[in-house]
């Protein structure tokens, strides 16, 4: 478990993972969309759905989807997402989907 509190950090810790495990740094991460920083969740997350596809990012945030849609631009895909305040089983549910080994 690491975090950061800003786009920017979590970046660079990625990146180094990523050369430690072998372009593959972590099987989850959970970021809000208003981050510390000149970049937001979303920045991080479209960083991440371009440099490492496999890695499951859930975003978060006090916003609704409907909103969330709003600050994508429209040819956009959609990242997973849950809306503060979400319940300890739709979080837990959410995240059993996500590393379920098959």
């Amino acid at each position: 478990l690491e975090w950061a509190t800003t786009a920017e950090e979590a970046i660079a810790t990625l990146v180094k993972r990523s050369k430690e495990k072998n372009n593959n740094p972590y099987d989850l991460m959970i970021c809000d969309i208003f981050l510390e920083g000149s970049r937001n969740g979303l920045d991080l997350w479209k960083f991440c759905h371009t440099h490492y596809p496999s890695m499951k990012v859930v975003v978060i945030s006090g916003i609704d989807l409907e909103k969330l849609t709003e600050l994508l631009d429209s040819h956009e895909e959609v990242p997973l997402f849950l809306s503060k305040p979400f319940s300890v089983s739709d979080c837990s549910n959410l995240l059993e989907s996500l590393l379920v080994v098959p």
